[in-house]
């Protein structure tokens, strides 16, 4: 079964410059570990060990790289918001308040639940992904159960802001017709996940909300099973979609 969207959320965030948050199931009361951070060994055979993710942004273009770090109810784990200093004041405070609502959108720590940052099979983690000329971007990834569930979670958001106008670029901001975007890819991608955690799987109700972009393309995370990896990322190279982008959406998200 699909993850519940919790009411009000997908919309609060779209508001707020980021894209939905889509919790990754039940969860449990399990020891407050990640068993889905990258290891040495491969836990999903037969699937293939997932790429490691790539490095983190670094200071650029006048902004550089902050965090709102916040304690959390297990000793020595933290929930950390990627921010920004710097740079064009008004993309600054898009940015960051974006990522406080999409933070804020997150399984949260109560009675019921315990959350702290996550780290996805492969590396991906909390932080600012990308400061170019023209967007500046970044992700959220929490980990969390609840008590008393089957098994814990992650949950994850994305943030992408267009530096010449301060404002978001959602999913349907991207393609000229959307629908026909996502139809493609729900074609195109699960060949391109050299994880082989997508082979055979059919992607009818996929959006691809959660996406982020690259010097080499499109970074989109699709939900899986908790017991792969709660999101699959995969990057469609940027030839593939070139035709479904809307005019300068290409050199907008790979000018450095």
């Amino acid at each position: 079964m699909r993850p519940r969207l919790v009411a009000g959320v997908a919309a609060l965030l779209l508001l707020a410059g980021c894209d939905p948050v889509v919790p990754a199931g039940p969860s449990s009361s399990a020891a407050p570990s990640n068993p889905m951070a990258t290891s040495s060994t491969n836990p999903y055979s037969p699937f293939r060990s997932p790429a490691p993710v790539a490095p983190l942004a670094v200071a650029a273009h006048g902004y550089t790289i902050t965090a709102i770090t916040t304690p959390t109810s297990q000793p020595g784990r933290v929930l950390t918001t990627p921010q920004l200093a710097g740079g064009d004041p008004a993309v600054t405070a898009r940015f960051n308040s974006a990522m406080r609502t999409s933070m804020a959108g997150m399984p949260q720590n109560d009675p019921e639940t315990d959350a702290s940052d996550g780290e996805l099979p492969g590396g991906d983690r909390s932080g600012v992904t990308r400061i170019g000329a023209g967007a500046v971007a970044g992700r959220l990834v929490v980990f969390w159960y609840g008590h008393g569930a089957a098994h814990p979670n992650h949950s994850m958001g994305t943030v992408v802001i267009a530096t010449k106008t301060a404002t978001p670029v959602t999913v349907d901001d991207l393609y000229r017709d959307p629908a026909a975007a996502r139809s493609r890819l729900r074609t195109i991608v699960p060949p391109l996940d050299s994880s082989l955690r997508l082979q055979d799987r059919k992607l009818e109700t996929e959006t691809f909300a959660n996406w982020l972009p690259t010097a080499q393309g499109l970074e989109v995370y699709v939900w899986v099973a908790h017991v792969i990896g709660d999101y699959v990322p995969v990057t469609v190279p940027w030839e593939r979609i070139a035709d479904l982008l809307k005019p300068g959406v290409e050199q907008m998200l790979r000018a450095d």
